[in-house]
C-alpha cells in the first residue's frame, strides 16, 4: 500500500478551505480526483452538487 504523497495531503487541505467540507470528506474527494474518479454517489454533499470534474450524486434524493 501506497501512503499519499504531500501534493495529495495539500489538495486534500485546499479542498477543505474552498469548500468547508470536513477533513475527512476533503480527503475522499481529493482521492476520487487523484484516481479519476468521475461520479461520487454519497447522501452527504447535498450542498455541492459538483466538486472540481466531480459530480456528487446523492442516490436517495428524489
Amino acid at each position: 500500500m501506497e501512503l499519499p504523497r504531500w501534493s495529495f495531503l495539500e489538495a486534500a487541505e485546499g479542498l477543505l478551505a474552498r469548500y468547508s467540507l470536513s477533513f475527512w470528506d476533503s480527503l475522499i474527494v481529493a482521492a476520487c480526483h487523484n484516481v479519476g474518479v468521475e461520479r461520487l454517489y454519497t447522501e452527504d454533499f447535498d450542498a455541492y452538487p459538483r466538486i472540481g470534474g466531480l459530480e456528487i450524486v446523492n442516490p436517495f434524493a428524489g
